[in-house]
């Protein structure tokens, strides 16, 4: 699916991650296009994952592109540089409530997710 520029581009920059972030940190190309259905159409681990993220359970295209357009948003409008992902999510339920899954707080992560999360440095 991705060229072969690309590939040799994601290989490379694999390879330059900081020493610090390399046992939770990988690379992957994010396909580029102004139109927010084309990147969901061309990336199905993206159109996965924003589908979770629905507040329902098989969410048709509409759907799936109003929680990305919601995220993209939030993510926009936040300072990122110190943001958690539950803050961001919250900031995308205020602004779109009917569209973005609640999760709650006594969630339990899977344990490949907590065991990457627990190497990360001062990570809460």
């Amino acid at each position: 699916m991705f060229s072969y520029q690309q590939q040799t581009q994601q290989i490379h920059l694999s390879k330059t991650i900081p020493s610090e972030i390399k046992n939770y940190t990988s690379v992957f190309y994010f396909y580029y296009s102004k139109n927010i259905n084309e990147i969901i159409e061309a990336m199905p681990d993206f159109k996965e994952s924003i589908s979770y993220l629905s507040a329902f359970d098989k969410p048709e295209p509409d759907k799936i592109e109003c929680v990305a357009t919601v995220l993209l948003g939030a993510w926009y409008s936040i300072d990122t540089s110190e943001v958690s992902v539950s803050e961001l999510l919250h900031k995308a339920q205020t602004t779109q409530p009917s569209y973005i899954r609640l999760f709650s707080s006594d969630i339990e992560l899977d344990t490949g997710m907590r065991s990457i999360l627990d190497r990360i440095p001062r990570f809460q």
